[in-house]
């Protein structure tokens, strides 16, 4: 019963991690809002939902695009959002895992841009370039590593032996590109 727009609803779908029932929350929430039917713009949908997953995305792909010595001060800005770094080191985990799926989708003589699409849901257009940039990149073996990196990271916040901050800033770090 609402107009929106579509850069407004590309905010909430990436927002709502295509979660369908906090789509529906958040949809509702607007509909609550939105009494006088006006159009929902990019800034209003922003007010209304907050931006945590949009800012996790954000530093997923800073990693992704090699600039691990500017992420590393957002992982603070995370967690004062309320993020878990567990929760972070496994996004990044199933980010760098599609990365290593495609990787070997294109080593079997597949091409980028297929290998992307096949990757993606629709709703993640936004990340087609990205990504086909980031499968050139990252080598396999590097790739391969860094699944490594994440599995032990999650182990060691487990058996918290240090911070799970330091251990995900570590594990990071340790991701140095080839």
């Amino acid at each position: 019963g609402f107009n929106i727009t579509p850069d407004a609803m590309e905010y909430l779908i990436q927002n709502t991690s295509n979660n369908l029932t906090v789509l529906k929350s958040e949809l509702e929430k607007i509909a609550l809002y939105n009494q006088e039917k006006k159009q929902i713009t990019l800034s209003i949908i922003q007010s209304l939902t907050g931006d945590g997953t949009v800012q996790v995305d954000s530093f997923i792909q800073m990693i992704a695009n090699q600039q691990i010595h500017q992420a590393i001060p957002f992982i603070q800005k995370l967690q004062q959002q309320g993020e878990q770094p567990v929760t972070i080191l496994r996004s990044l985990a199933r980010y760098f895992d599609l990365l290593l799926e495609g990787k070997s989708m294109i080593q079997q003589g597949e091409n980028v841009v297929a290998v992307v699409d096949k990757l993606l849901k629709p709703a993640q257009f936004r990340l087609k370039q990205p990504l086909q940039k980031q499968l050139m990149s990252w080598s396999y073996q590097h790739l391969i590593q860094a699944h490594h990196l994440f599995l032990d990271a999650e182990i060691q916040m487990k058996i918290n032996t240090l911070s799970q901050i330091l251990i995900l800033q570590k594990c990071i770090l340790d991701l140095n590109p080839v």
